[in-house]
C-alpha cells in the first residue's frame, strides 16, 4: 500500500500515455480495437484515480507528494502532489474522458487512430498539469 500511495499520481498521469502508445502500435484499420482500447484506458484511469479520493485526508498542504531529482545540476525535480482543489480536477477529468471517448465513437469518420491517440495525450497533459508542483 505504501508503494501505491507514493506512486499513485504517476500511475494516474501516465496510464493514458501507455494507452496512447498501445494505440500507436495498432494498424489504423483496426478501428474497433482502437476504440475499445481508448475506452478501456480511460476507464482504468478513472478507476485508479478513485484511490486518490478514498485515501485523501482533510489536512492542509499537498498529499501523495512524489519528488525526485531530474536534472540536479539545474535544480530541476520531477515533483507531483495534489491538494483539495486539484484532487477534484483530476477526478473530474478522469470521469469525463471515458464519456468523451464513448460519445465521440460514431462521430469520428476518418483518422480515428489519430483522434484517440491525441485524446489520450491530452488527458496525460491535463492530469500532469493538475498534479505538478
Amino acid at each position: 500500500m505504501e508503494w501505491l500511495n507514493q506512486n499513485i499520481l504517476s500511475l494516474v498521469v501516465f496510464l493514458p500515455l501507455v494507452g496512447a502508445v498501445l494505440i500507436l502500435m495498432l494498424p489504423a484499420a483496426k478501428t474497433k480495437w482502437i476504440q475499445s482500447l481508448a475506452v478501456a484506458t480511460t476507464l482504468l484511469t478513472f478507476v485508479v484515480s478513485l484511490h486518490l479520493v478514498f485515501h485523501f485526508q482533510d489536512i492542509a498542504g499537498f498529499q501523495f507528494v512524489f519528488s525526485v531529482p531530474w536534472i540536479p545540476q539545474a535544480g530541476i525535480h520531477y515533483a507531483m502532489g495534489i491538494d483539495g482543489f486539484s484532487l477534484w480536477l483530476i477526478v473530474l477529468t478522469t470521469l469525463l474522458m471515458p464519456l468523451a471517448v464513448v460519445f465521440s465513437t460514431g462521430s469520428i469518420g476518418e483518422k480515428q487512430k489519430k483522434y484517440y491517440l491525441y485524446l489520450l495525450l491530452l488527458e496525460t497533459g491535463m492530469l500532469g498539469a493538475f498534479s505538478a508542483i
